[in-house]
C-alpha cells in the first residue's frame, strides 16, 4: 500500500483545505520539517484516520481532530488516495461535527454533519456497504489492521524506544495485538480452567467420601477409630471399609442372639395373653349377670307401675267419656241453628247499612239526587236568563216605539205627504235620538226572549222528572229495607231461644275442646297399654338372659387379674425392646452396607479424577510456564519468541551497519530467560567487540536510537511478511536523529536509503538542522496565527 495524495480540511492544526501530493517527492527519503506544534505528525494522523477511523497515537478521536482555527462553515474531513496491488483507491472520512449554514432568508443555523466514510473503488464505483463493511474492506485492501499499520508505517521514537526497553509482559501485550497470538492465551486459559475444574471435582469427590463416611453408625470404640482415620489428609477408603465390614459382621451376630431371646419372650406373652383373655371373658359374664339381675328387679317394679297407670287411664275414660260424647253430639246438632242465627244477623246488619246509606243518599239514590240537583240548578239559571231576556226585549221595544215619529220624519221632505196626517207642509219635524234601536235589533231581542223562555220551560220539565224519579226510588228503597229488618228480627227470635252459647265460634271452640279431651283420654289408655306391653317384653328378655348366664357360669368364679397383667406388660416391654434393638441393628447394618458400597463407587471416581487432574495440572503448568525445574515461560511467550527472533534477525542485519559492527541484540537464552518470572521476551546486548553480554539499559542514547530503529524496521518487515506478503511502500520515522553523531547519522540514513531501493518512500520527521542540509526533498510545515500550511521544497 502506498499513499499518493492526502487532503485534509479543518483537520488538526490546518484551518482550511491542505493537500499533500506524495507523488511529487518520488521514491527515496524526504524530510518533514517545521516548528513544534505546526502539524508534522498530523500528516500521518490524517492517513491513519482516513484508513482506520483512529489517529496514530490512538488517544484522540476523529471529532477531537477538528481544527480550532477552522471557519464555522468549513467541513472537517480527510481524503486519501492510495495505491494497493497496482490499483488506485480513494477513501473519504469525516467525524461527526457541526457547521454553520446560511438560510435563504439570510439567517444562519447549525447543521449537524454525521460521521461517515466513503470508499471509491478502482473502477470509480462507490463501495456499497455501510461503515462497518467499508472499514473491513479497507483493512483487506491495506492488508494490515490499525495496530499492525501504526507499528510498521509510523515509527515514533518514543514508541520504538519503548519496544526496546519494555519488560517481557509489556512486550508480550504489544506482540499479542500485532501477531494476534491471543489464541495462545486462550489455550493457556483453557488448560488453567480444566486444571481448576478437575481439582475442584477431585476435592468434591474427597468431600463426598468424607460426607458419606459421616453417616456411619458405630459403637464408641468404632467412633474413636473412625476419628483417627478421618484425621488423615487423604481419605483412607480401604481402612474405613474394613472398619465398616467388621461392624456389619458384629451386627449380624448380635441380631441372631437378640432374635432368639425375643422369640422366647414373645411365646410366653402369647400364652399369658390367652389365659388373661379367657378369665376376662368369665369375669365379664359375672358382671353381666349382676347387671341383668339388677335390671330385672327394676323392670318388675316398672311392670307393676305400668299396670296401675293403665287401669287409672281406663277408669277416667269410662267416667268422663259418656258426658263428653253427649255434649259433642248436642253441639254438632245445634251448629246449623248457629249458622241460621249468623245469617239473620248478617241480614239485619245489611238492612241497617242500607238504611244508613239511604239517609246519606248513596248508590243509585245518590245518582238520582245528583241528577235532580243538577237539573234544578240548570232550571234556576234559565229562569234568571229568561227574566233578563224579557226585560231587555221590553226595553228595546219601548225605545223603538217611542222613536217611531223621528223614524217617519227622517226621510220626509217639504211637499211630501205625511204618512200619519197626510199634510204636505212640515213646519216642525220630529227629531231622532242618537242611540235608537233598529227594527232588526228589536227582532233579535224578541228571538232571544223566546229562546230563553223555551230553555226555562225545558229545564223545568227535566227538573220535575228528576225529582219524581228520586222521590219514587227513595220510597221504594225505604219500604224494602223495613221489610228486610222485620224478617231478620223474626228469624233471630226463632233461633236464639234454642241456643246455649253466644255464637257459633264459642260452640265450635267448646266442641273442639271436648274432642281433644276425649282423644287424650283414649290416647292415654293406648299409651299405657303399649308401655305395659314393652315393659313386660323387656322383663321376659332379661329373664331369658339371666337363665342363660346362670348356665354359662355354673362351676366357675370371678378372679383378680392385676398380677397377671403386670407380668404380661413386663414381658411385652422386653419383647418391644428386643424388636427395637433388632430394628436398630438392621438399620445400622443396612446404612453401613450402603455407605461401604458408596465409598467403593466414590473411591473409584476419585481415582479417575486423580489421574485426569494430574494430567491437566501438568498441561496447565507447562502451558502457563509454571512447570517445576523448567523455564518460567508460558505458551504465548514461547510462540512470540519465534516472531521476536525473526524480528531481531532483520534488525541485527541493519544494526551491524549502523553501529559499524559494534553490537547486536539477542534474546535471553536457556535458564537465564525466566528463572523466577516471565522473562522469555527480555533483550540483552551482545558486544561483538568484547564478546560480552550486557543489559540493554547500558546503551548510550545514540546506540539506543540505532538499536530501536533497527528493531522497529525489523518489526515492520516481519509484520508485513506475516500479514500475507504485504508491502508498505511508504514509512514515517518520527525524531531521534538528534542523539546521533555525524557518522552514525550518515550510517542510519544509508540503511534507510537502502530500504527505498524498490521504490519505497520514507518520510523522516525531525528538527535536526543537519538533516535539512543533508536531505534535498523536504515537506515544510509552517505554523501561523490562523492555522498551519505546508509546501514542498524539491
Amino acid at each position: 500500500m502506498k499513499p499518493l495524495k492526502l487532503e485534509m480540511s479543518a483537520f488538526g492544526s490546518y484551518a482550511g483545505l491542505v493537500e499533500v501530493d506524495f507523488t511529487k517527492a518520488g521514491s527515496g527519503l524526504f524530510l518533514i520539517t517545521g516548528d513544534t506544534g505546526a502539524g508534522k505528525t498530523t500528516i500521518f494522523d490524517g492517513i491513519a484516520y482516513a484508513l482506520y477511523d483512529e489517529t496514530s497515537g490512538g488517544e484522540r478521536s476523529g471529532s477531537m481532530m477538528r481544527s480550532q482555527f477552522a471557519d464555522a462553515k468549513t467541513e472537517t474531513y480527510v481524503k486519501l488516495t492510495f495505491l494497493s496491488h497496482g490499483k488506485i483507491y480513494q477513501v473519504r472520512r469525516n467525524p461527526e461535527h457541526k457547521i454553520q449554514k446560511e438560510l435563504k432568508n439570510g439567517n444562519t443555523t447549525l447543521r449537524n454533519i454525521p460521521k461517515n466514510v466513503e470508499l471509491i473503488l478502482s473502477d470509480g464505483q462507490v463501495f456499497p456497504e455501510k461503515k462497518q463493511g467499508t472499514d473491513r474492506e479497507i483493512v483487506n485492501l491495506v492488508g494490515l489492521d490499525v495496530n499492525q499499520f501504526t507499528q510498521t508505517a509510523m515509527l515514533a521514537q518514543g514508541d520504538f524506544l519503548k519496544l526496546l526497553y519494555t519488560k517481557s509482559d509489556d512486550r508480550k501485550a504489544i506482540f499479542s495485538k500485532i501477531f494476534q497470538t491471543g489464541y495462545c492465551a486462550k489455550i493457556q486459559d483453557y488448560f488453567r480452567q480444566q486444571a481448576s475444574i478437575l481439582k475442584d471435582e477431585l476435592e468434591k469427590q474427597e468431600q463426598a467420601l468424607r460426607q458419606e463416611a459421616s453417616g456411619v453408625r458405630l459403637d464408641e470404640a468404632g467412633k474413636l477409630k473412625m476419628q483417627e482415620l478421618l484425621a488423615h489428609d487423604l481419605f483412607p477408603c480401604e481402612e474405613v471399609q474394613s472398619l465398616l465390614q467388621e461392624n456389619i459382621e458384629a451386627c449380624k451376630k448380635e441380631t441372631t442372639d437378640v432374635q432368639k431371646i425375643k422369640d422366647e419372650k414373645a411365646k410366653a406373652v402369647e400364652q399369658l395373653t390367652k389365659d388373661i383373655s379367657v378369665q376376662e371373658q368369665v369375669n365379664r359374664q359375672f358382671e353381666h349377670l349382676n347387671m341383668v339381675t339388677e335390671q330385672l328387679k327394676d323392670l318388675q317394679h316398672k311392670v307393676e307401675t305400668a299396670k296401675q297407670a293403665h287401669e287409672a287411664a281406663k277408669q277416667e275414660l269410662e267416667k268422663k267419656g259418656e258426658s263428653i260424647q253427649k255434649e259433642i253430639a248436642d253441639i254438632e246438632h245445634s251448629l246449623p241453628l248457629y249458622e241460621q242465627a249468623e245469617q239473620a244477623k248478617e241480614k239485619e246488619k245489611s238492612g241497617k247499612k242500607r238504611l244508613a246509606d239511604l239517609e246519606k243518599d248513596q248508590g243509585v239514590l245518590g245518582t238520582l239526587k245528583q241528577r235532580m240537583e243538577t237539573s234544578q240548578k240548570e232550571w234556576n239559571i234559565w229562569v234568571t236568563k229568561a227574566k233578563e231576556a224579557v226585560a231587555e226585549y221590553e226595553r228595546v221595544y219601548e225605545a223603538f216605539f217611542h222613536e217611531q215619529a223621528g223614524i217617519l220624519a227622517k226621510d220626509l221632505e217639504e211637499g211630501m205627504p205625511c204618512p200619519v196626517c197626510g199634510s204636505t207642509h212640515h213646519p216642525s219635524l220630529a227629531k231622532m235620538a242618537e242611540d235608537v234601536p233598529s227594527e232588526e235589533e228589536v227582532k233579535k231581542a224578541r228571538k232571544k226572549r223566546t229562546e230563553a223562555e223555551e230553555h226555562r220551560e225545558q229545564s223545568e220539565r227535566q227538573y220535575m222528572e228528576a225529582k219524581s224519579a228520586y222521590d219514587t226510588k227513595r220510597q221504594q228503597e225505604e219500604t224494602e229495607i223495613r221489610v228486610l229488618l222485620a224478617e231478620a228480627a223474626k228469624e233471630l227470635e226463632l233461633t236464639s231461644k234454642n241456643l246455649v252459647y253466644s255464637g257459633k265460634e264459642e260452640a265450635v271452640a267448646i266442641l273442639e275442646k271436648n274432642r281433644q279431651l276425649k282423644q287424650r283420654l283414649e290416647s292415654s289408655v293406648k299409651k299405657t297399654q303399649e308401655e305395659l306391653s314393652q315393659t313386660q317384653e323387656q322383663e321376659a328378655v332379661y329373664k331369658g338372659q339371666k337363665e342363660q348366664l346362670l348356665q354359662e357360669t355354673e362351676g366357675r368364679k370371678p378372679l383378680e387379674l392385676t398380677e397377671k397383667k403386670q407380668q404380661q406388660r413386663e414381658l411385652s416391654e422386653e419383647v418391644q425392646n428386643a424388636e427395637d434393638r433388632l430394628r436398630q441393628l438392621h438399620t445400622t447394618q443396612e446404612i453401613n452396607e450402603r455407605i461401604r458400597q458408596n465409598l467403593q463407587k466414590y473411591d473409584a471416581k476419585r481415582e479417575q479424577f486423580k489421574e485426569r487432574a494430574a494430567v491437566a495440572d501438568t498441561l496447565n503448568r507447562t502451558a502457563n510456564g509454571r512447570l517445576s525445574g523448567s523455564m518460567k515461560m508460558d505458551f504465548e511467550t514461547y510462540v512470540q519468541r519465534k516472531y521476536f527472533k525473526q524480528i531481531l534477525k532483520e534488525a541485527n542485519r541493519r544494526l551491524i551497519k549502523m553501529s559499524r559492527g559494534s553490537f547486536v541484540l539477542q534474546l535471553k537464552e536457556g535458564q537465564e530467560s525466566g528463572k523466577g518470572k516471565n522473562e522469555g521476551l527480555d533483550l540483552v546486548v551482545h558486544s561483538l567487540v568484547t564478546n560480552a553480554i550486557r543489559d540493554v539499559r547500558t546503551l548510550s542514547g545514540g546506540e539506543a536510537f540505532m538499536a530501536a530503529l533497527s528493531m522497529a524496521l525489523g518489526l515492520s518487515d516481519i509484520v508485513q511478511r506475516t500479514a500475507g506478503a504485504v508491502q508498505l511502500e511508504m514509512m514515517f520515522i518520527d525524531e531521534g536523529f538528534g542523539s546521533l553523531d555525524d557518522i552514525s547519522r550518515t550510517q542510519a540514513l544509508n540503511v534507510l536509503e537502502e530500504l527505498t531501493g524498490s521504490g519505497r518512500q520514507i518520510g523522516i520527521i525531525s528538527h535536526v538542522n543537519e538533516l535539512k542540509e543533508q536531505m534535498e526533498k523536504k515537506l515544510v510545515v509552517s505554523k501561523g496565527e490562523r492555522g498551519s500550511s505546508l509546501h514542498w521544497e524539491l
